[in-house]
């Protein structure tokens, strides 16, 4: 144990003294306050002035003191003792991750697969509440929108519980869409929804927006999506919430659904289309679904370079809608964003 400086106190008097050595921010805080017979031994920093406190008992010599573990802050600081320096030097490491409850998702760059394990134990030390590290090995695709994955620490089950502005929403990562980087977001489109409205998701995965807004608003909200297990964990996470409105999970491609909305006459106050890569395809006939003064939430994937000019012409190419505002939700790439184009009929 190091030696350092220090002030003895009996227990009786030690949490007044305490709080007045705070004032002064002259407690060392790396290391422990002892406990020894009647008195306690209170590190202090060396640069502390003694003379202002007489009244103290200050320790004529240094005294052993414990030191408080440093736990490590970053992937690199556990990995240093792991991997050679000169190897680990050379390593592009993820300085992010996605955590979804209890799991987490890394994007592994290829040259850092033969690290993976050692590199998934890392996160569940730097994060000790995980249980699964998952590494990406394709990006999200297919029809269900669901991301390949790789277990390379921990239990290999991918189903959870994530919490998101108090809600709970049931997950199984490797057969629903979510991304918890849409947290934001879906708290933004419920403060936008005024109570008493029919709402339309086309795309809704996990039913995430769904979600929120019965959670917080008295709504009626409609979700379709073709995965069955969205369903599923849509199913579970109403039955894990005190919902306040309700809700409807409809499991169909969102053009055939929309067809025989248009058949039946039915219109919505709100449509919200997150899927950025293909809702562009469905605008023509989901616009006909929205009443009027009604508003279009889509999702596209926009370059930055004439966003706004861009944009227009995107909309105003397919319907006579007026675009009231372009969000920007996060950035996906260098060069594009993943936006939110806000439409009114």
């Amino acid at each position: 144990m190091p030696l350092s400086r220090g002030i003895r106190i009996d227990k009786f008097h030690a949490y007044e003294v305490i709080k007045i050595l705070n004032q002064y921010n002259i407690i060392d805080r790396n290391y422990k306050i002892h406990n020894i017979d009647d008195y306690v031994i209170i590190p202090l920093i060396a640069e502390a002035i003694i003379d202002q406190f007489p009244q103290l008992d200050f320790l004529d010599d240094e005294f052993n003191f414990e030191e408080y573990s440093k736990k490590p802050d970053s992937i690199k600081a556990i990995l240093k003792d792991k991997i050679p320096e000169d190897e680990l030097n050379k390593l592009t490491l993820p300085t992010s991750f996605d955590q979804i409850g209890n799991l987490v998702v890394i994007d592994l760059k290829e040259h850092l697969y033969p690290y993976k394990q050692i590199i998934g134990a890392a996160i569940m030390e730097l994060q000790p509440s995980t249980t699964s590290v998952f590494g990406k090995t394709a990006k999200v695709g297919g029809p269900f929108r669901i991301r390949q994955l790789e277990l390379i620490s921990g239990q290999n089950n991918s189903t959870t519980i994530h919490r998101e502005y108090g809600l709970k929403i049931y997950l199984d990562i490797r057969k629903v869409y979510f991304s918890p980087r849409l947290s934001t977001e879906h708290k933004r489109i419920c403060k936008l929804v005024k109570e008493n409205s029919l709402i339309l998701d086309m795309f809704a995965g996990a039913g995430s927006f769904a979600l929120h807004i019965t959670n917080q608003k008295i709504t009626s909200v409609i979700s379709i999506d073709i995965n069955p297990f969205a369903k599923v964990c849509f199913e579970e996470s109403q039955r894990l919430n005190v919902l306040q409105g309700y809700n409807e999970f409809i499991v169909a491609d969102a053009r055939d659904q929309i067809y025989k909305f248009l058949q039946n006459g039915q219109k919505f106050n709100y449509i919200i289309m997150n899927h950025p890569s293909g809702a562009i395809d469905y605008l023509v006939d989901a616009y006909k679904l929205l009443e009027e003064r009604g508003t279009l939430f889509l999702y596209y994937f926009a370059n930055e370079e004439n966003m706004l000019d861009n944009c227009n012409q995107l909309i105003s190419d397919r319907i006579e809608g007026s675009i009231t505002k372009i969000h920007k939700v996060r950035r996906y790439s260098p060069e594009q964003f993943h936006i939110c184009i806000e439409i009114t009929k």
